[in-house]
């Protein structure tokens, strides 16, 4: 997916991209995120914000801590509040999120590249 152009607030829309299809049950992932940075805060609200738009609200977000800048443990939206669960043991490309509904998001995660202002 290619990088998105500013919408008219100037902000950079969320590079994430969802199955339009229900998934297979022998499919393991939902879809696909391109973070921007591993600011850890800014781009999981934008995770949020994007799922949200695309009817998936999440309440919670586990993902690897390893390579984030920051690990909070809860980010607080205009309308609730999402608990972010930081897993060692999870899969370092991968980000799960769990629905108000009961639904699981798997998610490829697509990590910004080295050096630059999207790295590390």
């Amino acid at each position: 997916m290619a990088d998105v152009d500013p919408d008219a607030n100037g902000r950079r829309e969320t590079r994430l991209e969802l199955r339009t299809t229900c998934p297979a049950p022998a499919a393991a992932l939902d879809g696909a995120w391109w973070p921007r940075s591993r600011d850890s805060i800014g781009e999981l609200i934008a995770l949020i914000d994007a799922l949200d738009a695309r009817q998936a609200p999440v309440r919670l977000l586990m993902l690897n801590p390893d390579d984030w800048r920051g690990h909070p443990h809860r980010i607080e939206m205009a309308d609730r509040s999402v608990r972010i669960a930081w897993v060692a043991m999870l899969d370092r490309s991968v980000v799960i999120g769990a629905t108000a509904g009961g639904l699981r998001i798997d998610l490829q995660l697509m990590v910004p590249a080295a050096g630059g202002a999207a790295g590390r």
